[in-house]
């Protein structure tokens, strides 16, 4: 049974790096040196830009805004300071909410992460794919071994793909 553990395990290491390498996307190559399902990848990618550079924007604006609040502050020097501390407290709070804003504005990549944008995660997608086309909805010990066996793999394989790959 362990053999047989091991050996699908292997199986849906190999497939899940194999599919994440059909999906790579490097930034500014052209479109003849990437990989078939690229633009999957791309349009993940370019929607994140997209959507960085919108939080980064609004950061910006924040901080002038409360930069030049500070700045035209005056009066008796106790009221001077807590204004002060009152609006970093306001910009603080600001930041966090751009930043809560960004990341909701990201719900997509929660899902499609284990379908094709994180190799450790896709495991859990397509073993389960793999495991219930093998074995159907049995042995659901196996099957939870079998997938952190796949995540330890891909580590492997993944690590040692990228150190040559570069080359």
């Amino acid at each position: 049974m362990i053999l047989e553990i091991i050996g699908v395990s292997i199986i849906i290491s190999l497939f899940t790096c194999g599919l994440n390498i059909m999906f790579e996307y490097e930034e500014g190559f052209p479109k003849r040196y990437q990989m078939i399902f690229y633009s999957f990848r791309k349009w993940v990618s370019d929607k994140r830009k997209i959507q960085e550079d919108l939080r980064d924007k609004k950061m910006h604006l924040a901080r002038e805004y409360y930069k030049h609040e500070i700045n035209a502050l005056s009066g008796e020097q106790s009221v001077v300071d807590y204004k002060v501390r009152r609006y970093h407290e306001l910009e603080e709070n600001r930041f966090r909410e751009i930043e809560k804003e960004f990341e909701d504005s990201l719900w997509y990549e929660w899902y499609l992460k284990p379908i094709f944008l994180c190799v450790y995660c896709m495991p859990s997608f397509w073993g389960t794919i793999i495991w219930i086309s093998l074995f159907g909805f049995t042995m659901p010990i196996q099957w939870i071994l079998t997938l952190v066996i796949s995540v330890f793999f891909n580590a492997i394989i993944w690590n040692i793909y990228k150190r040559y790959d570069n080359i």
